[in-house]
């Protein structure tokens, strides 16, 4: 029968006037008029398109299209000269499991039932071999039980089957695959050609090639009939006919190409590769293909209005429906559909608009989604599987192993969960779009049994078992950092959030959400943190459950969350939160909380604060409980302690971490402490503890060398000139330029050594004595920006600039500042003006020094902006300067500096020849300085370089333990970040940046 006269007329006449999918309708209809109007010697090659493909998802208004285009055959073609067809695959469902013969007959069987009688003439000869070929099938059945060649196999078989272990069984598999499978295949062969012989020589054809006689017979009727009478044929729902090859490769190919007056229209999910196999057999020129997008708000706006009439539509009832409905065709259609059923819609939209009952709206849609499992009590099961899927988080990637759970508690341990799940994906195929629940779908079905809209079924149930599946999840991760980065864990959090929420156990679910949100921001997860409150706060269905206080908090935390894990000055609103969330925290998470805000206040130098907050955590905690977070707090303090001087407090906090946890680190750190405080024998007996333990830590014998040489003899060169500085300053008062001028050399000689607070301390009674020298304020730019505050640095260079007298080395200072804080454009630029004006000074050496110190500079600038190429040549003029003038000192950073050049430039042969001459002239000056930090810290690098990771970091202990941390780690991570850029060393360098920050 003609699919117009099938169709609904008055929802035709709807269609008619609704205005979306535009484009589509356009080129169908140029392509119905091109086969109804086209005469017999039109040319077949000609551009026009008789093959459409549709796709898209369910629900994304496919059939509605198809519907809209039988419309348009009706209005081109009133008098019916053309004959419309559609086939629903979704009512046949060719088993995929079929061989391929048997499901190309079975396309052909369909297309002859839906073609007949208008076409039945054309079809005859096919209709008979068909019929033919069905006999043959039911003689050869009965000649199987005359042919007298079969073998019994048997016996050999059962023997070979029966081993005597299960040892055996693969061998005794293998023999029957190599032995009996080829011999019942011969049988086979034997059978089909003693039958073959026993049939009509006009049948030959038929018995051998089923698939190709059969399909010849009918793209030739089907062509003649097209010929006859113009032909539309339409496939919906066909991703459950395109399995079958023969459609493009039979049907297609050989129709589509050969006739002016059938047009094909194939909507469905087509896959990518079936859209492949399909362009190989038919060119581009007769496709038109479309991939449907959803509504737009003002096709929304429209579908409504032809459903109400011209009634005026409240702006916020589209935007809600809009917003709902994602403009999924089919979720606006059973919502516009909801409209028209259940309200006086006039007066619906009339003054009272923002009063329409929307829980109303949310059951009917979502039981429209569910209709066919809420009404048939044989299905209860089906609606308790969809509701399973339902109540899943969507951010726990793989659901199976839950749902798995779930099922075997609900309905017993030998329920099938792949089959069951494969089934719901077939049956309820818009729900399981893309084999997880269609998100539009989900939206409605738990509105409406968050609101008790639906049928609950077995829900509680569902939930419960869910809960108890990652309630068990997550108490299996047992360290309490590392889990927060761990996939797993955070799935099962989410996953225990969400169904705490349905299970309505409101306060447990947001005391559950405040210690794993507090956490995971505390240890740095911020994704994961935000990813964790989304989970509640983009789900209406489950945040609508909270009270009032809970939703406020809930809101505080989404604004000011990120926060609470800060040290210092706090907003009120921040403070507030972060006492309410402090008081809903289990003992665990509060003792965790402590710790870390102690940790924080130890590396912010607030000694007070850490041991208030580190003994806070300690009356709470049991023993033998946290012992690893304690000692790190303990060690952290101990640390902090050292370096104010508070040296008994220093002891006491990292004797106490050492008693925790037994790490040579910390003894280390005793053995610092104990020098410090001239307690020379016992750091020696602490330093020879630790060889004893770990032979490996050899930089410490350095350290026993030095305490154990008479105190009177000094051999560090930094330090024998900075006694003398001491001693010349005995003699002078503030009124001596000398004072100042002393003063200046201490403190240079003390950033040498990396004492950076105590050179600060220098330097500003320096600037008293010169304030009037730009060169000063240069020499304090640089020492702020090596203790980290840029700001002051910047504020420093800007002095000198002002002062004027020493512009190249301002320029200098300046580049340097803006390369720290990342403008490296602004660097550029003043590097080179230092290099410019470089020969305004009168000397040659300091003109050679300021020009080395530029182009090593922006050399360094040119890399952290990726270009490696230009930062190597930049950085390779630096070092010429040093190779060719003898009046310039060789400079280890700019060696290594040039070696991590050819490292980026991949050119590591190179890059390891300037690295061990880094390593060489940083030995040299550690033997005649050894308090100097910059050479441990330049030799650190070239290690790195060389991939000698162990070495460089007992290297880096070492040198931190002789220096201000902030001095060799900010220096550190602009170079070590630059080296992580390559692929073989980014593994190892992402360590040590997490390693550095966190000791900073």
């Amino acid at each position: 029968m003609d699919a117009r006269k099938e169709v609904n007329r008055q929802a035709l006449a709807v269609q008619r006037r609704f205005v979306a999918r535009r484009e589509e309708q356009q080129h169908f209809r140029e392509a119905f008029r091109q086969i109804l109007h086209a005469r017999s010697d039109t040319d077949l090659t000609q551009q026009n398109k008789r093959l459409f493909l549709i796709n898209a998802q369910g629900g994304w208004g496919k059939t509605t299209l198809l519907d809209r285009f039988i419309q348009i055959c009706f209005e081109e073609d009133p008098s019916f000269k053309s004959l419309v067809v559609k086939i629903d695959w979704e009512l046949y469902r060719v088993d995929k499991k079929l061989d391929e013969v048997d499901k190309v007959i079975k396309v052909m069987d369909i297309l002859y039932d839906e073609l007949t009688p208008e076409y039945e003439n054309y079809f005859r000869e096919y209709r008979a071999k068909r019929e033919r070929h069905a006999e043959i099938l039911q003689e050869r059945d009965r000649a199987s039980k005359e042919f007298d060649g079969w073998l019994d196999l048997t016996a050999d078989v059962v023997e070979l089957a029966s081993p005597v272990s299960s040892q055996l069984l693969k061998p005794a598999f293998k023999t029957i695959a190599q032995t009996a499978v080829p011999v019942i295949a011969e049988q086979r062969k034997k059978f089909s050609d003693w039958f073959r012989r026993r049939l009509r020589p006009d049948d030959y054809d038929l018995y051998d090639d089923p698939k190709g006689h059969l399909s010849r017979l009918f793209v030739k009727a089907l062509l003649k009939a097209a010929q006859k009478r113009p032909l539309v044929l339409m496939f919906d729902t066909s991703e459950h006919l395109l399995h079958v090859k023969w459609v493009y490769s039979g049907l297609i190919k050989y129709t589509i190409p050969e006739s002016y007056q059938l047009l094909l229209v194939i909507a469905g999910r087509i896959p990518e590769e079936i859209l492949m196999s399909i362009r190989n057999n038919v060119r581009d020129s007769y496709i038109y293909k479309s991939d449907l997008d959803a509504f737009s708000r003002i096709d929304v706006e429209d579908y409504l209005r032809l459903c109400v009439g011209e009634t005026d539509i409240p702006p916020n009832v589209i935007d809600f429906i809009h917003e709902k409905t994602k403009g999924i065709p089919l979720a606006v259609d059973v919502v516009g559909n909801a409209f028209t059923r259940g309200y006086d819609l006039p007066q619906a939209f009339g003054e009272g608009a923002n009063n329409i009952d929307i829980d109303s709206i949310i059951e009917t849609v979502a039981y429209r989604f569910l209709k066919h499992c809420l009404d048939d009590p044989n299905r209860s099961d089906d609606r308790d599987y969809i509701y399973t899927f339902a109540v899943m988080p969507d951010e726990v990637e793989n659901e199976f192993p839950v749902i798995d759970f779930v099922w075997k508690r609900l309905f017993g341990e030998k329920i099938k969960t792949v089959e069951i799940i494969s089934r719901l994906q077939s049956e309820y195929s818009f729900i399981f779009p893309n084999n997880r629940m269609h998100s539009i779908v989900k939206y409605f079905v738990c509105t409406a049994l968050a609101k008790g809209k639906l049928s609950a079924g077995r829900l509680f149930e569902i939930n419960q078992a869910a809960l108890d599946y990652y309630y068990t999840k997550t108490i299996s991760f047992k360290d309490y950092q590392t889990k927060f980065r761990n996939r797993n864990y955070q799935e099962a959090a989410i996953g225990r959030l969400n169904h705490l929420f349905w299970l309505n156990d409101i306060e447990a679910g947001v005391s559950f959400l405040c210690d794993v949100y507090s956490l995971a921001i505390r240890y740095g997860e911020f994704d994961f943190a935000s990813r964790f409150l989304a989970a509640l706060t983009t789900k209406e269905w489950l945040r609508s459950r909270l009270s009032t206080s809970h939703d406020e908090l809930i809101t505080s935390l989404q604004h000011f969350g990120v926060d609470i894990g800060r040290l210092g000055e706090n907003l009120p609103s921040v403070v507030k939160l972060k006492e309410q969330i402090f008081s809903r925290l289990d003992t665990e998470t509060k003792i965790l909380t402590l710790i870390d805000e102690a940790v924080i206040a130890a590396k912010a130098k607030k000694l007070k604060l850490a041991l208030k907050k580190l003994e806070q955590a300690e009356r709470l905690v049991t023993e033998n409980s946290f012992i690893k977070e304690r000692a790190a707090a303990y060690q952290a303090i101990g640390i902090t302690a050292r370096r104010q001087g508070n040296l008994n407090t220093a002891i006491e906090c990292l004797s106490k971490a050492y008693s925790l946890n037994d790490d040579v680190r910390i003894l280390i750190e005793i053995g610092h402490t104990r020098s410090q405080n001239n307690e020379k024998e016992e750091a020696i007996k602490v330093y020879n503890e630790v060889l004893r333990i770990d032979p490996s830590k050899s930089f410490v014998s350095k350290f026993i060398e030095s305490l154990s040489r008479p105190s009177q003899t000094i051999t560090d060169h930094l330090e024998h000139q900075l006694r003398a500085c001491y001693s010349r300053l005995k003699g002078l008062t503030k009124v001596n330029i000398a004072y100042y001028r002393t003063h200046s050399q201490i403190s240079k000689l003390l950033m040498q050594q990396g004492r950076l607070h105590e050179a600060l301390k220098a330097r500003q009674i320096a600037e008293q004595g010169f304030s009037n020298l730009a060169c000063t304020f240069n020499k304090s730019s640089g020492l702020y920006l090596l203790i980290g505050d840029s700001k002051t640095a910047l504020e420093k260079a800007r002095i000198a600039l002002e002062i004027g007298d020493d512009n190249p080395g301002t320029y200098l200072s300046m580049g340097d500042v803006y390369r720290f804080l990342g403008h490296t454009p602004e660097a550029k630029k003043y590097y080179d003006l230092a290099i410019s004006t470089a020969n305004r000074h009168k000397r040659t050496s300091k003109q050679l020094f300021v020009r080395k110190k530029g182009l090593y500079g922006k050399g360094l600038t040119l890399l952290l902006e990726s270009e490696f190429e230009n930062g190597l040549q930049t950085l390779e003029q630096a070092y010429q300067i040093m190779h060719d003038q003898d009046n310039v000192t060789i400079d280890a950073q700019v060696l290594v500096a040039v070696g991590l050049a050819f490292v980026l430039n991949e050119r590591i042969r190179r890059a390891e020849n300037f690295f061990k001459e880094t390593i060489e002239l940083s030995e040299k000056i550690i033997a005649v300085s050894p308090s100097a930090y910059e050479p441990y810290y330049n030799k650190f690098i070239a290690l790195v370089g060389l991939s000698r990771f162990d070495e460089a970091e007992d290297l880096l202990r070492q040198c931190l333990s002789i220096c201000d941390a902030e001095g060799v780690v900010n220096l550190a991570l602009e170079k070590i970040s630059l080296i992580g850029k390559i692929p073989r060393y980014s593994e190892q360098t992402s360590v040590f940046i997490n390693w550095l920050r966190e000791y900073l």
